[in-house]
């Protein structure tokens, strides 16, 4: 369950900046490459709602709205 330790850390340390409008962030790999990104608000929020569940121990699972389609439109009929 490392991950799930890391997750709650994690989400822990990025809940301090949860109303924050943009987050500025650095990233670094293990090979010393780093990179700066700016995360808008609601991206804070996902993540931190994501970090919050995995650090539960449950699965995650993301999937973009625009690509739930009811019955009637699947089949071309609007």
């Amino acid at each position: 369950m490392q991950e799930a330790e890391e997750a709650k850390i994690t989400s822990r340390a990025l809940s301090k900046y949860a109303h924050n409008e943009r987050l500025h962030l650095k990233i670094a790999s293990n090979n010393n490459e780093s990179e700066d990104l700016i995360l808008p608000g609601y991206a804070i929020n996902l993540l931190l709602a994501m970090l919050t569940e995995m650090s539960k121990g449950n699965a995650i699972t993301v999937m973009p709205i625009h690509a739930e389609l009811s019955q009637e439109l699947g089949m071309g009929y609007e």
